[in-house]
């Protein structure tokens, strides 16, 4: 008995052993093979474009924490204050990460996840209630996969590197003190700042029951919100003239009346939260704890808007306003950074844009003439561009388009439309039309190279055959091009 109980305990610990061998070696294999191919691709604006398509949307535009906006908007354009209201929206839901249902004369949702804001507007707001939960749930299930996919990215970099996001901006700073505002008094808010380089007060935010045209406008100094900002006492406006200097002509509305309360960092005044409705029915209690709430987000704007000032005056280009060349090595090395740690090249197009013969134009008429032009053509550039792409002036009269989600095509068709816009818009400077033309070279990921690194190259190899072949023209990269150096 004693011999048989042995061997059987014998026969345990062998089985036990290899198995212990199998599992340990089963976690070697596992911690041994390539890591699984992440969830997303790099090209957001074509997931983006894809959720807006999906519902027949106007426009959907996805922010984060440390980015522009990516925003696809229906190819007959959604129009400038649509977008905005739309990106603000997305900037809403990423600051206090809710989920948001707007109804106007069109239907608006968005959804925040992580340091992911999700927002799109339908075109008509009488949408069955089925179906409007369904596409709330696919937009958290995109900002959730983004956000993942972000953190994934995170997780792979150094550790020094993963300090560099920033994990607010000012606008999503006061869109999370607008709703929790609103929440707390039952009432429209908005938050009021000034821009730290021009010292213009605007409206940086506006809460989702309040009227969004208001959004982004400036305010008169002499209005009850201005002078509440200078002299750091609360004033009560009546209506919306008094309460921020302009008029908004809108006769199925009644103009809001308001009070403005100082939002105080230490002595300093950070910005106006501004509270509608009768300020004489706003309890006590309730006014305080108003003001208390904006000034525990008072000292966290007064920091982002100094980062803020310090971050565009690195990215911008001193006499057109447009992004410099840091901005466009610093949007390079992310699509680099995002292609890498995906395993996927999302779609990019690049423009590559030089104005004809500009020395020529410097010496006949000036400097001063030639400084004229450059901020002409940058204004031209501006308006010519859809949601998410960027005008950057590389340097002297040289130009560049970044275009995320356009391939060679629709980045040669941009590059066409600039160069039209730039031949037949006339520039005045003292009195005399300053007649301009411009050169283009276009190239795309993936159609003319695989690598951002050649982009550029192509692109101006491109650029330096439409010099050659006449000028005022676009040429793409073809197979022959050998990049230049970036």
């Amino acid at each position: 008995m004693t011999l048989a109980l042995t061997l059987l305990l014998t026969l345990v610990a062998l089985g036990a052993g290899v198995g212990l061998g199998l599992f340990a070696r089963r976690v070697q294999r596992l911690r041994s093979r390539p890591p699984a191919p992440p969830m997303l691709t790099a090209d957001l604006y074509h997931l983006v474009d894809l959720m807006r398509r999906a519902h027949r949307a106007i426009c959907a535009s996805l922010t984060t924490v440390d980015g522009m906006p990516v925003t696809a908007e229906h190819i007959r354009g959604a129009g400038r204050e649509v977008v905005g209201r739309c990106e603000a929206l997305a900037r809403l839901a990423l600051g206090d990460g809710r989920q948001h249902v707007v109804e106007g004369r069109e239907l608006a949702l968005a959804v925040g996840e992580g340091d992911v804001g999700l927002a799109m507007i339908l075109p008509d707001a009488r949408i069955p209630e089925e179906v409007v939960d369904r596409a709330l749930i696919e937009l958290r299930q995109l900002a959730a996969g983004v956000h993942a996919q972000r953190v994934r990215e995170r997780r792979a970099m150094p550790r020094s590197a993963v300090g560099m996001f920033r994990h607010e901006t000012p606008e999503s700073a006061a869109l999370a003190l607008c709703e929790d505002a609103q929440r707390i008094a039952d009432r429209p808010t908005a938050v009021v700042a000034r821009d730290p380089l021009t010292q213009v007060a605007r409206v940086i935010a506006v809460s989702s029951y309040a009227d969004r045209r208001l959004s982004q406008t400036s305010v008169a100094p002499d209005s009850a919100v201005g002078r509440a900002l200078s002299s750091d006492q609360p004033l009560v406006g009546r209506s919306a003239e008094e309460l921020f200097g302009h008029y908004r002509p809108d006769r199925r509305r009644r103009e809001d009346e308001g009070i403005a309360l100082p939002m105080r960092d230490g002595e300093a005044t950070v910005g106006v939260l501004v509270v509608f409705g009768r300020p004489r029915a706003l309890a006590p209690e309730v006014r305080e704890s108003l003001v208390r709430k904006a000034n525990e987000v008072a000292a966290r704007m007064s920091d982002l808007l100094a980062v803020q000032a310090a971050e565009f005056l690195a990215m911008t280009d001193e006499l057109t306003g447009l992004r410099n060349r840091r901005a466009f090595e610093e949007a390079r090395a992310r699509y680099a950074a995002l292609t890498e740690a995906s395993e996927a090249a999302g779609v990019v197009g690049l423009v590559c844009l030089d104005l004809d013969r500009f020395k020529d134009l410097n010496d006949r008429y000036g400097h001063e003439a030639g400084d004229a032009a450059l901020r002409h053509v940058a204004r031209l550039l501006r308006e010519a561009l859809r949601g998410g792409d960027h005008a950057i002036r590389m340097g002297g009269e040289e130009f560049a388009l970044w275009l995320p989600g356009a391939g060679l095509d629709e980045t040669a068709d941009v590059a066409e439309r600039v160069r039209t816009v730039i031949e037949r818009t006339p520039c005045f400077w003292g009195g005399t039309h300053l007649s301009m033309t411009c050169s283009a070279g276009v190239a795309a990921i993936p159609d003319s190279t695989r690598s951002v690194e050649n982009l550029y190259g192509l692109a101006d190899a491109a650029l330096y055959r439409a010099k050659q072949a006449g000028r005022n023209r676009v040429e793409r990269a073809g197979p022959g091009d050998r990049p230049a150096e970036s």
